[in-house]
């Protein structure tokens, strides 16, 4: 298992060359990794039974974590009932988990993942497979605008987003963008795309925002929090974001012969 953590004189330290440290986690010791080709890193000087539920970090998952404040990375979880615990890779001050996924992953543990942390979402790397954003593009045709900006209908999710993404019971955040830079801002790849979870009437919705707008209002608590509750509709809204109210409530967004592009601002 790949950290960016480990304790050297019980304080929390990044890898540096030369430095041994011990996992926060089970104990064990731990060596750094700092090479030229990869990312510096921890890594287990043994083979270690650590967290179930880790797996190896990868420069997407870095720069993702690096967005938030480092006392919120890497966080150790506990149940207080049962004494189960695991590392969530961020857990921040509003007590909302975010797991970043690259690697496949059995639905199983995404089941588990959902039940143990509960107030939590998904951010998954939407790049690691060439076909999800071709899905994601294709599926424009099916989206349906609705009053909300930037808010949409899926009739069928399925058809716009991995199967194996569909009906967790957390909201999933696709990044088709990963570690690509896209000059063009309107290219829909600089933009982050939130499935919500099925509502109590069966209907999917999804919303776009950035990438700015999402970690601003993540770190502010007003995205994802504990008091807002899924029911007929997300409780996503402009007022509910850190960022200017725009004068029209439409979307910015439209579907013009199976495209999906952006508005011209006036």
């Amino acid at each position: 298992m790949k950290t960016k953590y480990a304790l050297v004189n019980n304080i929390r330290t990044e890898a540096e060359k030369g430095l041994a440290g011990v996992c926060p986690f089970c104990g064990s010791d731990m060596i750094a990794k700092c090479g030229n080709i990869r990312m510096k890193h921890w890594a287990h000087k043994a083979i270690s039974k650590c967290d179930s539920w880790s797996e190896g970090e990868t420069e997407w998952h870095r720069q993702w974590k690096n967005h938030f404040d480092a006392s919120w990375q890497e966080f150790i979880f506990k149940n207080k009932t049962s004494g189960e615990k695991h590392i969530a890779d961020v857990h921040t001050e509003h007590g909302l988990v975010i797991e970043f996924q690259h690697s496949p992953i059995k639905a199983e543990e995404q089941k588990q993942r959902e039940q143990f942390y509960e107030n939590m979402i998904w951010v998954v790397d939407g790049s690691r497979l060439k076909r999800d954003f071709e899905r994601f593009h294709a599926g424009i045709k099916y989206f349906r605008p609705t009053r909300v900006m930037d808010l949409y209908l899926l009739p069928d999710p399925k058809e716009s987003f991995p199967i194996n993404w569909v009906n967790r019971s957390v909201p999933v955040v696709f990044d088709f963008k990963g570690l690509v830079v896209f000059e063009n801002e309107a290219d829909l790849r600089n933009y982050l795309f939130c499935l919500m979870p099925k509502n109590n009437v069966g209907q999917f919705y999804f919303f776009i925002i950035s990438r700015s707008i999402f970690i601003e209002n993540i770190k502010a608590g007003t995205l994802f929090s504990k008091e807002q509750q899924i029911e007929t509709t997300p409780l996503v809204t402009t007022a509910s974001l850190n960022r200017p109210q725009p004068q029209s409530r439409k979307s910015q967004y439209v579907v013009q012969r199976g495209q999906f592009i952006r508005k011209r601002r006036l």
